[in-house]
């Protein structure tokens, strides 16, 4: 009896840390979504998102300062922001508080070298150190400031990595001394990257400015034109009234170039770093178009007009293409086009797309002309760059919401983690638009089972189910997620899964594995239609899903075991008194 009294109480101690633990993630979650927020409302300034950073530090961190600190064009550490908390106060006097803010505040800016964000920088992660008076490791920056404070602290230095470079760092101190939690770290280091987000939202949005302004400037220096000036602020016009959808201001720019260059032929192509598209035409005919549909998508090719400008980086003209044998004949003859110019977009010097205008007699292009389409074309970049990060924030918010109402449904949930996989599905086909979802576990008998799924395909998988482990996992997967974009292309492949393919259709795959204590308990796999890779970010959040899973799975577990334990402990009590 005691032995089960012992187990009982240990099952509820387990139950009650788990939930903790739950109520803990559910608060991270929810400040790392306020700190979206002001990321989305303060693209212009990160100074609102340093604030709010430090603000749910204040309140989630049992810390007694926080401090967010950036390289200078010096390459020294500037105070951006500090906030000392009033427990952090009360732990050394308030008198003392004061003079100790104004020395801290006085060291800045200060030497990078030797401090703890030179070494998180090196090390590329987070820099810990759990009692700086008494750890002979600390930098002297740390032991300088507990000895101004009378006392040892405890310090926790998140990096903010750019591109590989170190550009700042967010550092806690707490007066209780000892290692910090994981939670802590990992909640840390998310406000780290959001400080990045934030600090580079900015960079782009004040570049964008200038280039806005610099538009308006080479404006003033091609002409005083009155039609000049009137284009390109329709172009403008369209580029503020169109935040997410680039279209509209490749109308426009086309708008513009017939009505200026006097009736040309023109179009506007991207490029993805491998292929050209054609986005939109105007005056093309219909064996034009007809061609282009075979031409493109493509390689960029130096027989095309767009090709040679996203080849040399530079807006190019052709006096005559059907007089160049270097020319694409067939093409240009196609289109009537003789007289050309290009213009490559540009975004930091790296080509994302050209536009061309073409006449159909030859002739010189008058350097107006070359100027004003590269104009337009450095429109086009500012239009793309804005509709791209806006859907990147969105996108953002959009997997945050997600990750989070998992853990609503994981916290309402803990006895039984069924639906828990429907909401996770329920996401995945949302954020990765996939046709076939679905997450397997495996059972006592070490078979694996369909325990949710999403999608046309559910009656024909079914058939499949138990199937033993190494049948679906591949081995690989148990080492991070697996990823293919083409599976009748991948000849290392389980045949099942060709079979599968042959039977639904050809399709791309994500998988990643639920482990446990370093097994796996299950998988939880992506389909749709191939040939579509998933890219990075797909694959971290399909790892954060996964992770969300086991919680699911071993709350169910521990809650089951302790019900069962209760009752166990319930009528061994009730046979004890029936015997007494």
């Amino acid at each position: 009896m005691a032995h089960l009294a012992s187990e009982n109480a240990r099952l509820q101690e387990e139950a009650r840390r788990h939930a903790r633990e739950m109520q803990e993630a559910l608060a991270h979650q929810a400040a790392a979504a306020e700190v979206l927020e002001v990321i989305g409302s303060s693209v212009a300034d990160p100074g609102p998102v340093f604030d709010k950073i430090l603000e749910c530090c204040a309140r989630l961190f049992d810390g007694s300062s926080f401090a967010l600190l950036m390289v200078d064009a010096q390459g020294r550490l500037a105070l951006t922001r500090w906030l000392m908390t009033a427990a952090g106060r009360a732990a050394i006097g308030e008198e003392r508080a004061t003079e100790f803010a104004a020395s801290v505040q006085s060291n800045y800016p200060m030497e990078l070298a030797g401090t703890s964000a030179e070494r998180s920088f090196q090390s590329g992660d987070l820099v810990e150190f759990s009692d700086v008076l008494n750890d002979a490791e600390a930098p002297p920056a740390l032991r300088l400031n507990a000895q101004l404070a009378g006392t040892s602290f405890a310090n926790l230095a998140a990096p903010l990595i750019w591109q590989g470079r170190g550009i700042g760092v967010l550092s806690m101190q707490r007066a209780e001394l000892g290692p910090f939690r994981p939670g802590e770290r990992a909640l840390l280091k998310t406000f780290a990257e959001q400080a990045v987000i934030a600090i580079q939202n900015a960079r782009l949005f004040s570049e964008t400015q200038a280039a806005l302004h610099k538009v308006e400037e080479r404006t003033a220096e091609l002409t005083e034109s009155l039609e000049y000036q009137t284009a390109v602020s329709d172009i403008l016009r369209a580029i503020s009234e169109s935040p997410t959808d680039v279209k509209p201001v490749f109308e426009a720019i086309l708008d513009c170039t017939m009505w200026l260059f006097e009736g040309p032929m023109a179009a506007i192509f991207s490029f993805d770093g491998r292929l050209v598209h054609l986005e939109a035409t105007r005056n093309w005919t219909a064996e034009a178009l007809e061609a282009a549909r075979g031409a493109w998508p493509a390689p960029p090719d130096p027989r095309h007009m767009n090709g040679r400008a996203i080849l040399e980086r530079r807006a190019l003209c052709n006096e005559d293409a059907w007089a160049d044998p270097s020319y694409d004949r067939t093409m240009a003859s196609t289109g009537s086009r003789r007289r050309m110019i290009a213009a490559p977009m540009l975004k930091d010097g790296v080509p994302i797309g050209a536009i061309t205008t073409a006449w159909p007699e030859p002739g010189k292009s008058p350097q107006r002309q070359i100027d004003l389409l590269q104009l337009f074309a450095d429109q086009a970049v500012i239009a793309i760059e804005n509709v791209r990060l806006i859907h990147e924030t969105r996108e953002t918010l959009e997997r945050q919401t997600a990750t989070s109402e998992v853990l609503q449904v994981i916290s309402e949930s803990m006895e039984n983690a069924q639906p828990v996989f429907d909401k996770i599905l329920e996401s995945c086909q949302r954020l990765f638009s996939g046709t076939q979802l679905g997450i397997s576990v495996i059972g006592a008998d070490g078979l694996m089972r369909l325990g949710a799924h999403r999608g046309s395909a559910r009656e024909m998988l079914e058939r499949s189910y138990p199937r033993p482990v190494d049948q679906l996992s591949f081995g690989r997967a148990m080492f991070g997620v697996f990823h293919v974009a083409d599976v009748l292309a991948e000849p290392t492949l389980p045949a099942f899964m060709r079979r599968i393919a042959e039977e639904i259709g050809n399709y791309a795959i994500m998988v990643a594995p639920l482990m446990w204590e370093g097994r796996e308990i299950g998988s939880i796999h992506v389909t749709r239609d191939a040939p579509q890779g998933f890219v990075e970010k797909e694959i971290r959040l399909l790892e954060t899903f996964a992770d969300q899973a086991v919680i699911a799975i071993q709350n169910a577990r521990l809650f089951n075991e302790a019900k069962e334990a209760r009752a166990a402990a319930e009528a061994a009590n009730e046979a004890k008194s029936a015997f007494l």
